[in-house]
């Protein structure tokens, strides 16, 4: 008998075992079954993994569940970011709505009760709905659409698992990415950005989504961005942009500015890449005046190797500015004088070669002066490399005793096709954070994929961000 007993004891150890794991599996189901049906972007956040592999003390970390345990959230599960019918939403797991009350009451945001759950709103703009086990808030609205997201958020809090956005083909793109922030949506959203979504205009109108994950490498967090699309026009565009794009050689490292506050460099094919600006109208019609004023078109050709281009300090005012392009012929010099004429007079240009290799490009007020403080740009040529600078010492010296390379290595851009660097710890030192040594790094090793290195110790305040 006794036999038995010990038998079920281990069953029933079992059995509570595995009810305890499906009760948590179904916890951390529950915020994903709260998705919208039709989403346009989904996101996926799990910060007790991501601390963990960020490499964050113990004592900071203990902190940061103190403070978040006083908001009542969860970190121990995954939260989801989304997007739907142009507004933005988010699915918050909490562990004590109590707590998340009291938070939200702090923040001088009351809640009332409706259909069996609680609500609150953030600036007249965003409506949150909560209940025992997660929070979800969606907007930017007004009005009448606010009721209209009241009732989203009833509809999907209360849903049946079968008809939330696990169905979604970009949460199943989500569900493959392996860091521990990711998201997955249609680059329309980037498209819809006024600083981007120009230079994304080609892709705007073809079914290409785009992943985005945050993992933590040596205490810095870096982002990965692929697009990817199974559509063959776009995946044309993106092999043509590969064909214009070689990877860089690193040439040009030696010759840059040492311990820039900005540095750009690409390996270009000035043939593949002219071939692909024509077929942009807006792009075209710019490079039929630019031809108006000088030889576009062959200056384009020509470039065969490394493009760089370097800020070595900070300066809004009189900034020096250094672009270096690597290129197969320099013919395009050899009618610069023809240059002048009557377009170039009625635009305020002005050529001006002192010898077949250097001289000055002259502009009248109403180009660079009256924003930049520069009237004139200095071209130079040294072997197969065209320089054009602000100071006429970094486009026309022979050698750049100066421009010992510190602050870029070579080798970060090996495998790469285009590679930028910022410096923004002299953007936050204005305001009395950072140091000079913060650099932000933009890689991308083919037109599908990108990184972006964040420097170490970016501090942000999430909770006061959004609440």
């Amino acid at each position: 008998m006794k036999k038995y007993g010990l038998i079920a004891v281990l069953v029933a150890l079992l059995g509570a075992g595995v009810w305890a794991w499906l009760y948590l599996r179904s916890n951390i189901d529950d915020m994903a079954d709260s998705l919208p049906a039709d989403l346009t972007m989904v996101g996926r956040w799990d910060l007790k993994r991501a601390m963990a592999e960020y490499g964050i003390e113990q004592e900071k970390v203990e902190q940061f569940v103190e403070e978040l345990g006083e908001t009542g959230i969860d970190y121990t599960i995954p939260g989801y970011v989304f997007a739907v019918q142009g507004y933005l939403g988010a699915i918050v797991p909490l562990d004590d709505d109590a707590a998340f009350e009291n938070f939200l009451l702090k923040k001088s945001h009351p809640t009332q009760r409706q259909r069996g759950m609680k609500w609150s709103g953030i600036d007249g703009k965003w409506i949150i709905g909560y209940d025992e086990n997660r929070a979800m808030i969606m907007g930017p609205a007004l009005g009448a659409e606010l009721d209209n997201l009241r009732n989203t958020i009833a509809q999907c809090m209360h849903q049946r698992k079968g008809d939330s956005g696990k169905k979604s083909p970009l949460y199943a793109i989500l569900a493959q990415c392996e860091e521990p922030i990711a998201m997955a949506g249609s680059l329309q959203l980037l498209c819809n950005l006024p600083a981007i979504g120009e230079t994304l205009k080609p892709l705007a109108e073809l079914p290409i989504n785009l992943t985005m994950g945050f993992h933590a490498e040596k205490k810095r967090l870096n982002l990965s961005l692929t697009l990817m699309s199974e559509n063959a026009n776009a995946n044309k565009f993106f092999d043509q942009l590969d064909e214009a794009f070689r990877p860089i050689n690193g040439s040009l490292v030696t010759s840059s500015p040492s311990r820039p506050f900005l540095h750009l460099e690409a390996g270009v094919n000035g043939e593949r890449l002219l071939a692909i600006l024509r077929e942009n109208p807006d792009v075209c019609t710019k490079l039929l005046l630019a031809n108006t004023l000088f030889d576009a078109d062959l200056m384009l050709k020509n470039i065969s190797g490394d493009l760089a281009l370097s800020m070595p300090a900070m300066a809004w005012l009189k900034p020096a500015i250094l672009l270096q392009v690597e290129m197969k012929s320099m013919d395009f010099l050899d009618n610069v004088v023809d240059w002048n004429d009557e377009f170039t007079q009625a635009a305020g240009v002005r050529f001006a070669p002192s010898s077949p290799s250097r001289g000055e490009v002259q502009f009248q007020k109403g180009w660079g002066y009256d924003i930049w403080k520069f009237n004139t740009l200095y071209y130079g040529t040294k072997d197969h490399t065209f320089r054009l600078s602000t100071k006429k010492e970094m486009a026309q010296a022979d050698a750049h005793t100066d421009l010992l390379r510190e602050g870029v290595h070579g080798s970060q851009m090996k495998g790469c096709r285009l590679y930028a660097q910022l410096n923004i710890g002299e953007l936050m030192i204005l305001s009395g954070q950072g140091c000079h040594s913060q650099q932000l790094v933009l890689k991308a090793t083919d037109a599908r994929h990108w990184f972006l290195e964040l420097p170490d110790n970016i501090k942000i305040d999430l909770l006061n961000m959004f609440f």
